[in-house]
């Protein structure tokens, strides 16, 4: 399983949006997707509450992680984690607990005009 967490210390900056962007577009490619939203406010899990009223969408696993432990379904083939606003220190090392971490990139005009294919993951 693949692991993605979107953190930054400024909140409003898409976070979120990406999660939920991400989540659903893997899901669309016959993915099966989890999502686990770490943020007190729940952004995530509202978003995946409100889409469950449409027909012929893709399922994404919600996963409430502000006070449990991450535990996806078997088979899960990717986890996207929605991190909150300022996070750092102990917190990040608690989010991360048995998944690989990546340090961050900077984005450019060349990787962001190519997205990940399917065969990446």
């Amino acid at each position: 399983m693949r692991s993605v967490m979107l953190m930054n210390a400024k909140g409003g900056c898409g976070k979120t949006t990406l999660a939920t962007n991400i989540a659903t577009w893997y899901a669309d490619e016959g993915l099966k997707v989890a999502l686990a939203d770490f943020d007190p406010q729940k952004s995530s899990l509202d978003w995946l509450e409100a889409r469950q009223d449409y027909a012929g969408i893709p399922d994404i696993q919600a996963i409430d992680a502000t006070d449990e432990p991450i535990k996806t379904k078997k088979g899960t083939d990717l986890l996207i984690m929605d991190a909150p606003a300022g996070t750092h220190g102990k917190a990040i090392n608690k989010m991360l607990a048995g998944h690989t971490w990546s340090g961050t990139a900077r984005p450019s005009i060349i990787r962001s005009s190519q997205p990940l294919s399917k065969s990446y993951w």
